[in-house]
C-alpha cells in the first residue's frame, strides 16, 4: 500500500480511478488554491488553424473549412449580429428560412459571401474598421436547443493591414495583406482577461439582441471595385 492510499484512508476520502486509464487518480489536495489573479490566455496568441473562423474584408465575408467540415450538411446559412455585445453568429439553416444566403454551392464548394454598402457601412459603425484591412475572428461551434451555431466577438478581431494599388479612378487593381496581425491596445502587458472576468463575458446562455442582416446572394465574380474607406463610408 504506498503512501497516497494510506492518506485516502486516513482522511476518510474515498480512492479515485480514472475512467479513462482505469488507474487510480494521482491529485494533491490544496484548498487554498484560487483563481484570484490568473488570466485566461487569449486563444489569438496561439495557432488555431484548426478553429473555426470568420474574415471581414472589403464587402467580403467569409468562414474557413473548419466551419465547412462542423457542418458538412449546410448550403445555407443566416447572418446575425448583435451590436451592443459585438458579436456575430453564423447559424445554418434551411433553404426556406427568410434572409438565409448561400454559403456552399451545391457541389459542395464554399463561397465568399458579398455584402451590400449598407452592411459595410453599418459593420464600420459597429466596430471602427477600416474594410480595407483583413479583419480575422476565431470562433466556436455552440449548440443552443438542438442548433448548431457559430459564434464570433468582433472585439477580439485579429486585424491585418491591407494595402491597394489603385487605377487612375480609384478601382482596386491590386490588394495584399500583412502576415503578421496587429492586436489591440489594450491586449498589451496582459495574456488575457482575469478568470472571474473571462467567465463572466464569454457565458453563452441566450440570444436576446441579436438581429438578422441579409446579405447579397449572388456569384462571387467581381470586378475591380473602388478601395473602401473608413472616412468615406461614414
Amino acid at each position: 500500500m504506498d503512501s497516497e492510499q494510506l492518506y485516502l484512508e486516513s482522511a476518510g476520502e474515498p480512492e479515485r480511478i480514472d475512467p479513462v486509464t482505469g488507474k487510480q487518480d494521482e491529485f494533491v489536495i490544496d484548498e487554498d488554491f484560487s483563481y484570484s489573479g490568473y488570466q485566461i490566455t487569449r486563444e489569438e496568441f496561439f495557432a488555431h488553424s484548426r478553429e473555426p473562423s470568420l474574415t471581414i474584408c472589403g464587402n467580403r465575408l467569409y468562414l474557413n473549412k473548419v466551419c465547412f467540415r462542423k457542418a458538412p450538411d449546410t448550403l445555407r446559412v443566416q447572418v446575425l449580429i448583435n451590436e451592443e455585445e459585438k458579436k456575430i453568429v453564423i447559424k445554418p439553416c434551411s433553404e426556406e428560412k427568410k434572409d438565409s444566403v448561400q454559403w456552399v454551392t451545391a457541389k459542395g464548394s464554399m463561397r465568399k459571401i458579398l455584402c451590400k454598402p449598407a452592411f459595410c457601412v453599418q459593420i464600420t459603425e459597429v466596430t471602427g474598421w477600416n474594410l480595407n484591412n483583413r479583419h480575422k475572428m476565431i470562433g466556436k461551434l455552440i449548440r443552443n436547443n438542438g442548433e448548431r451555431l457559430f459564434m464570433f466577438d468582433m472585439t477580439s478581431a485579429l486585424i491585418y493591414p491591407g494595402k491597394q494599388e489603385l487605377d487612375e479612378e480609384g478601382n482596386v487593381l491590386k490588394s495584399s495583406f500583412s502576415r503578421n496581425p496587429v492586436y489591440q491596445e489594450s491586449w498589451e502587458h496582459q495574456f488575457g482577461l482575469p478568470v472571474e472576468e473571462h467567465e463572466r463575458r464569454y457565458s453563452i446562455n441566450r440570444f436576446d439582441g441579436f438581429v438578422t442582416i441579409s446579405v447579397q446572394d449572388h456569384g462571387s465574380k467581381q470586378k475591380t471595385r473602388p478601395a473602401l474607406d473608413r472616412e468615406e463610408l461614414r
